[in-house]
């Protein structure tokens, strides 16, 4: 007398059980650094999108070889991108910039200065509250 098996297809409900448990533990590690991956990449663009104005200004500095009233004669955009909330310019070139809400809602400054011995203008990003660090690119942090 022979006795045969049937072989089994499938998981076993203990293993369906640990999957699901592994996978939810993930996804809460994961979806916050998701989130701050996302906002962080928006604010890249809002920064991208602002090069126009800052070559603008970098003109204008290299006309006057000074930072002073860069920021006057220039024609500014009417907005900076989808994920721009609000810019300002000031007298000096400095640039205000303030993301819109899915962006953080995050108020950053992109600040002119000049060498004249190397007649080149560099910018230097700065948010203003160190809360939204994880949320800038590393320039930018306080």
């Amino acid at each position: 007398m022979t006795i045969t098996l049937k072989q089994q297809h499938g998981f076993s409900l203990i293993e369906m059980i640990v999957v699901i448990a592994i996978v939810a533990t993930l996804s809460f590690f994961a979806a916050p650094a998701l989130k701050n991956y996302i906002v962080r990449s928006k604010v890249v663009e809002t920064m991208g999108s602002a090069t126009g104005l800052q070559t603008m200004i970098a003109n204008q500095i290299s006309e006057t070889e000074s930072v002073t009233g860069s920021g006057l004669s220039i024609t500014a955009p009417s907005s900076l991108g989808k994920y721009t909330a609000s810019f300002s310019v000031s007298a000096d070139g400095v640039i205000s910039i303030t993301t819109t809400s899915d962006a953080g809602a995050i108020l950053y400054t992109l600040t002119p200065s000049y060498d004249p011995t190397l007649q080149q203008t560099t910018w230097t990003c700065a948010v203003a509250n160190n809360s939204y660090n994880d949320l800038v690119p590393t320039q930018c942090r306080v």
